[in-house]
């Protein structure tokens, strides 16, 4: 009998879900059985359990299919099966006679789910019942709602990502633990003390699954707008169910604080949320299938209602707090909430923060600030009276035991958060005055090196300034006035702490940056408020010049304090790349300092050579700048970019100089081999210095002489790496030097060795990944894209772990960002997408390079995943493929986006992190993103799924004549949605809008003739090549082959064409395109020619009949054409070596005549490599591992092609 307890039932699902994939469905299984007791599957239950029978049916895709496929033509299956098979097919024959496998690609997700939801309620699963396990057969309900069964259902749950499952399993316990204690007599008071405390606890947790209901929605399709609102739904309701809960945890715990907050951030958050529900509505189109006006109605009610009651709860808290106590923070069962109680904590800072954004969302701000107010009123008294017993002194933290035993947080308001709150309320009041003066008086004397601060006191002084309203101080006086008063003020107390330092009573620290930048950006500010004058670009360089005297020494930051404001004196007065005297002051005062900061070795201390090192680099900086800005003013005028570059000359040092003075500083810093800090030598950014200055005079050079110049760069930067191993911007660059010479095994090695982690996948990994694909390092792709998909899943997880912590905690606001960050930022990664994409393209090539002996294995490709109309097996493969895309961490959830016909870039949000390339001066990386990609990638491998799928189910003739296709069976189901994704692919390909993307003339040709031949494939099916064409009454073999030999020759003369097109590229245009061609389309071509040869070759048009079948030759033709295609890509790859020695390269130099600045600078490379000890043997080993490795790397694309050729090679009968 303990086998039918439900704790045991409960185990068993946890123990079958850690068992794997294998077992899920058995879990599943189980689960219905236990949840099936609160009921569902009928229209008086509140319980609907249709995310869990979707997933059920899901899993059982494989025996439903299968039955149903065999049914259409070949003798069935089924009979052999097993038991388990059988029983399967019994549980879900229901569902399977309106859903098929293709639904799950065609139906989106919501839709499938409404379905389920509709039929139990209409009791049509109830056949389901009949199979629920003894055990609940029997039991009441109130035996699920123990809390350790309840606890391991959810945990096996939230694995199979239920997590709406399981908000409503908590739900189901929740009213059935309210029912029972209605029920309960007064004689049972113990009895209702004690189911008065598992109340208290489910409703703590219903509360927080309904927070990972909301956090873990995702958007399959970004731009499907029923989904969006369906999504918007999903969220109401998840918000309006934990408003309730809340609601009764405030009334069983006697008005908790911590739950009062709870309710208030339900009742916000469930307002925000009919707001945006009622702009998708309220924007709808009409005919879309939803009943907005009743909805409408009752959203508009809620927004009426839900701020009120919000603002009601706020003020009941405030109130305590304001008369002299705080609300009472016991458990459940405390004293009632209106006693005063001296002996708890204050409100914490998130509670805090929680009632003045109540009160913002109300626009009671005056409210807002007369709390904020007495806030800094009680803090202050606080402070005043904390060593005697007055009634008026915050409660202190003692011992752990404060922090145990408290419900919430106990952290409290700082006065600069205080002080941060009231200025935003005071500037929607346009209280401007009063902004001023708590920026000047109070914020800036707190912190008199907070930018924000300085920005705000501008932004305020400006309102001021305009007579906007009264201020007796400051009215008709200009905003840069009034500002430069207050920077004086804050001058003349950091001079007075100066002083005080300077005789010993303090320590000597770096004069603030804060008010001598806002200085700048006063002048900077003047230029954008008249149009650029000329007297204000002066006083802009000035102020540069001044702040940089002051600070070019001292900080290492001092230029990218000052780069913006560069950039504006430069594009406000200069034209053409010609040099104004505004911006000629600049480069003069940065040559004096390059004149008067050589940190050679002298006799100076190395406190001092750091200074002039510092002053030296900025100087630099500074020049290299402005001269890029020079050269984008005149991007197509080759003359006057020689003139910049001439102009240039003058202010800019030599590589060699340069290069001399890094090796002369290699002492200053710590050597982390000698035992120092893993730091960067303070003359690294030399090195980056002189690599941009190598790359950009040499730009214009023919591409053999780049490389040339390249590695003389990368092995600069290797070398520098050697003595700084742990600089990231030292390994960024070197890694981006070593893939522009083509050294992209190095340039991994490099990227691993960033050792990039967690987040930084995110934001750091398109560094490489595209760069790995375009360089046939295929396996290694797959890798990297790997880890990032496992991030976003592993970040689901996290989330779900980490933010109901945070809530329990009291930091409200901290789960609250945590949510925001995984619904907007996370779920709508572009980097996912890209991910997705890559890995789908790549798995066919998963293994290959285990099985390189093409002869010996006729099957390399896609011999462990993917689709090449090879394999026995990839029929499951599809059928996983499309249950994997249900699964929003899985790479096939791709094929999802093929419904999307709006720019994706929009929806989603793009995470790469650009400011690690803020070292990028003179020569600044240009990462381009392409969403269409994705979308290409949907649409192809979204075909390729549905042809495997169709060949599963083939009807083959019967006495030379063609099997009528019934309307509405399975394979008329099937081929109507291949069609479907056929018309989509060619309309998106042929759009004008999506041709931006990264798709060259070769591809775009190749893709058209993919959907060339699975269109001929949907013929010889089912004799249909359009969807809305009526079944034909004389349908034959004849006719088929008719239609479908145009198609093949079609197809034929678009791969000729292709190949055309490739073919008169350059050299290595033609390698990099066929490394990018082969993942891209070129195996889904061979793949969609294999399964369309199967088909006929059930229908009598084998590769062994091309001589007597038309279709069988113009199928040999279309492969011939496909090999040749491949041979001239093989040949393609053969690698040459053509560096030559940095000697020889200068050489070359010496007999030119006309020197000019980018030839005395080359002339100088051989003299940088004669500083660098043994730099000439690191020169020539790179070039050989550079050679080595891209010959492994092309011999294994190589193979490829090889394999695929032997594939093509089986439909020459005469060559078998």
């Amino acid at each position: 009998p303990q086998n039918s307890w439900p704790i045991t039932i409960a185990l068993r699902c946890h123990c079958l879900v850690r068992c794997g994939p294998s077992r899920y469905k058995e879990a599943c299984m189980d689960m219905r059985s236990l949840v099936q007791v609160f009921g569902g599957g009928n229209e008086s239950s509140d319980c609907d359990w249709s995310e869990l029978e979707e997933r059920i049916w899901l899993l059982s895709i494989h025996s439903s299919s299968s039955s149903s496929g065999t049914g259409g033509g070949s003798s069935g299956t089924g009979g052999g099966s097993s038991g388990g098979a059988g029983s399967d097919h019994d549980d879900h024959s229901v569902f399977s006679d309106y859903l098929d496998a293709v639904d799950v690609l065609d139906v989106p997700w919501y839709q499938r789910l409404e379905r389920f939801s509709s039929s139990l309620n209409a009791g049509i699963g109830n056949s389901a019942k009949k199979h629920t396990a003894t055990a609940t057969a029997t039991a009441a309900a109130l035996e699920l709602t123990d809390e350790t069964t309840l606890a391991t259902l959810a945990i096996a749950m939230s694995c199979l990502h239920l997590h709406e499952t399981v908000s409503k399993l908590y739900s189901c316990a929740i009213h059935t633990v309210q029912s029972h204690m209605a029920s309960l007599t007064l004689v049972d008071a113990s009895k209702k003390y004690t189911w008065n405390e598992q109340l208290y606890n489910l409703l703590v947790k219903g509360y927080l699954s309904n927070l990972k209901v909301i956090s873990t929605i995702v958007d399959y399709s970004p731009s499907d707008r029923l989904e969006q609102v369906y999504n918007e739904k999903r969220t109401l309701n998840a918000w309006e169910e934990a408003q309730f809960y809340a609601m009764n945890l405030v009334k069983i715990s006697q008005g908790e604080r911590l739950y009062s907050t709870w309710m208030i951030v339900a009742v916000m958050e469930h307002y925000r949320s009919c707001q945006r529900l009622l702009g998708l509505l309220s924007n709808g189109e009409s005919g879309e299938g939803i009943d907005n006006h009743s909805e409408i109605e009752k959203l508009q009610q809620k927004i009426k209602m839900l701020p009120r009651l919000a603002e009601m709860m706020t003020l009941k808290q405030i109130q305590k707090f304001v008369q002299g106590g705080s609300p009472v923070d016991g458990g459940g069962g405390g004293s009632c909430g209106g006693e005063k109680d001296q002996s708890r904590f204050p409100p914490s800072a998130d509670d805090v923060r929680v009632f003045v954004e109540c009160l913002d969302l109300q626009g009671k701000y005056q409210e807002a600030i007369d709390f904020l107010d007495h806030i800094g009123e009680k803090s202050q008294s606080s402070m005043v009276s904390s060593s005697s017993s007055s009634l008026s002194s915050s409660r202190r933290i003692e011992d752990e035991n404060d922090i145990k035993h408290h419900v919430g947080s106990v952290i409290q308001l700082t006065e600069k958060e205080r002080l941060e709150m009231k200025v935003n309320l005071l500037n929607k009041m346009n209280r401007h005055d009063e902004v001023f003066q708590i920026y000047s008086d109070e914020l800036l004397v707190m912190m008199p090196d907070q930018w924000s601060y300085w920005k705000g006191l501008l932004d305020c002084s400006g309102h001021i300034a305009t007579g906007s309203e009264s201020c007796t101080m400051c009215v008709h006086v200009s905003s840069d006035t009034i500002c430069r008063h207050v920077v004086d003020r804050v001058m003349e107390r950091e001079e007075g702490e100066s002083t005080n330092a300077v005789e010993g009573k303090g320590k000597s620290k770096i004069p603030l940056r804060g008010p001598n930048l806002f200085l700048v950006e006063l002048n900077a500010h003047e230029i954008k408020q008249n149009d650029g004058s000329k007297s204000a670009t002066k006083d802009l360089a000035a102020s540069i010049i001044t702040y940089g005297k002051i600070y070019v020494s001292l900080v290492h930051c001092c230029f990218q304090d000052l780069r913006a404001y560069i950039e504006l004196v430069v594009t406000t007065s200069c034209e053409e790349g010609v040099i104004s005297d505004d911006v000629k002051s600049i480069l003069e005062w940065a040559l004096e300092l390059q004149k008067n900061s050589q940190p050679l070795p002298s006799s100076n201390s190395n406190l001092n050579r750091k200074s002039e090192l510092r002053a030296y680099i900025a100087s630099i900086k500074i020049c290299f700048e402005i001269w890029y800005q020079l050269c984008g003013q005149c991007p197509e005028d080759d003359e006057a970019k020689q003139a910049v570059e001439k102009a240039m000359a003058s202010f800019v040092p030599s590589f060699e100089d340069m290069i001399r003075y890094w090796v002369h500083t290699m002492d200053l810093g710590s050597n982390p081999k000698d035992g120092g800090q893993k730091e960067s030598l303070p003359g690294d950014d030399l090195v980056l210095l002189s690599v941009q200055l190598i790359n950009h005079v040499h730009r214009f050079d023919i591409r053999e002489e780049r490389r040339k110049i390249g590695m003389t760069a990368a092995a600069l930067l290797e070398y520098a790496m050697t003595y700084s191993p742990y600089n990231a911007y030292l390994k960024i660059a070197a890694m981006k030097q070593h893939l522009e010479n083509g050294c992209t095994v190095r340039a991994q090695q490099v990227f691993d060795d960033i050792n990039i982690k967690q987040i930084q996948l995110e934001s750091c990994s398109y560094f490489i990944l595209n760069e790995l694909v375009n360089n046939g390092l295929y396996k290694e792709a797959v890798e990297q894209a790997g880890k990032i998909v496992n991030l976003h899943s592993t970040s689901e997880k996290d989330l779900c772990s980490y933010m109901p912590r945070a809530f329990e905690n009291g930091n409200i606001q901290k789960g609250l960002e945590m949510i925001r960050w995984q619904r907007k930022q996370m779920s709508r990664s572009l980097q996912l997408v890209e991910a997705k994409g890559i890995i789908m393209d790549l798995a066919p090539f998963l293994g290959y390079e285990h099985q390189l002996n093409v002869e010996n294995d006729s099957h390399v490709l896609g011999s462990r995943c993917g689709l090449v109309g090879a394999h026995q097996d990839e029929g499951e493969r599809a059928e996983k493929i499309v249950r994997d895309s249900t699964n929003f961490y899985a790479a096939p959830s791709i094929l999802n986006l093929a419904k999307d016909k709006e720019n994706i870039e929009n929806k989603w949000c793009d995470n790469r992190d650009f400011t690690v390339h803020d070292y990028e001066i003179l020569e600044r990386s240009n990462y381009e993103f392409h969403p269409f990609e994705s979308i290409a990638r949907a649409h192809e491998h979204c075909i390729l799924t549905k042809m495997v799928m169709v060949s599963q189910i083939i009807k083959p003739p019967k006495k030379g004549k063609v099997v009528k296709v019934f309307e509405g069976e399975i394979l008329d189901k099937r081929s109507k949605s291949l069609l479907k994704s056929i018309d989509a692919a060619e309309s998106f390909f042929s759009d004008d809008n999506n041709k931006q993307h990264k798709c060259n003339q070769s591809r775009r040709l190749l893709l058209q003739a993919a959907a060339i031949i699975a269109r001929a494939f949907s013929v010889i099916v089912t004799g249909k090549d359009d969807v809305s064409s009526p079944p034909s009454s004389t349908d034959k073999l004849e006719q088929r082959e008719e239609k479908v030999i145009p198609m093949l020759q079609a197809a034929q003369r678009l791969i000729q064409n292709a190949s055309s097109y490739w073919g008169a590229q350059s050299k290595a245009d033609m390698t990099s395109s066929t490394l990018r061609l082969v993942p891209d389309v070129v195996i889904m071509v061979l793949a969609i020619l294999n399964i369309c040869a199967n088909a006929c070759t059930v229908f009598g048009w084998g590769k062994r009949k091309r001589s007597t079948k038309p279709v069988a030759k113009c199928m040999a033709d279309l492969a011939l054409y496909l090999k040749t295609f491949l041979t001239d890509m093989s040949m393609s790859l053969d690698y040459d070596s053509n560096y030559s020695t940095i000697k020889d390269h200068d050489e070359t130099h010496e007999e030119e005549e006309g020197r000019t600045f980018v030839d005395s600078n080359a002339r100088s490379l051989s003299q940088i490599i004669d500083l660098l000890p043994n730099s000439h043997d690191l020169i020539e080993q790179m070039i050989r591992d550079c050679d080595n490795q891209n010959k492994k790397v092309q011999a294994r694309i190589q193979c490829l092609l090889m394999q695929m050729a032997n594939e093509l090679n089986t439909f020459d009968v005469n060559d078998l």
